[in-house]
């Protein structure tokens, strides 16, 4: 079985370098559709049988854009959608460095293993539905820092600081 593993393509806020998490659905900008297009044409002669998409905008137009030619099923999950940056969301990258569990508690940020527990929820039954099948998925950038632990293994600390956060429209593969 095979993964090939897609963050969604550029949208404002990376531009802006602040915080979107899944409280903000924006949709790709000028550069994103072009990334999701060289993505599509970098994927041509990858077979596969479903791909499996963020309900949020910019994920789902990033699906789309790569189906294109294709016309394979898209299937949306909830459970792939970006983590929640709580009261972070709209600020500048790196507003958690440094900060404690219990202060991040305090800014009702998603936990790491509740992201983990939703992401890894959904690949086991995308590994049940799909059995011996080629999945794209389309995600987001944390998101797919817990979509690589689950193939490569959570570190024992539950941190995903040892996964590279994917670049917009990056793929990653893992086969099982």
């Amino acid at each position: 079985m095979d993964f090939y593993i897609v963050r969604h393509g550029r949208v404002a806020s990376n531009d802006l370098k602040i915080y979107n998490g899944c409280r903000v659905d924006e949709d790709l900008n000028e550069v994103g559709v072009e990334q999701a297009k060289q993505t599509r044409d970098n994927l041509r002669d990858t077979p596969l049988d479903v791909i499996v998409s963020s309900t949020m905008t910019r994920a789902r137009h990033t699906a789309a854009i790569i189906n294109e030619g294709r016309d394979l099923p898209i299937v949306c999950d909830a459970r792939l959608v970006e983590r929640d940056m709580g009261d972070l969301t709209g600020q500048p990258w790196g507003g958690t460095a440094g900060l404690t569990a219990e202060q991040l508690e305090r800014l009702h940020i998603e936990p790491i293993p509740a992201l983990y527990a939703r992401v890894c929820a959904a690949l086991d039954e995308l590994r049940e539905t799909y059995a011996g099948k080629r999945v794209l998925i389309v995600s987001h950038g944390g998101a797919s820092k817990a979509i690589c632990a689950y193939f490569e293994g959570m570190p024992e600390d539950g941190s995903l600081s040892k996964f590279k956060l994917l670049d917009n429209c990056e793929v990653r593969h893992y086969s099982i």
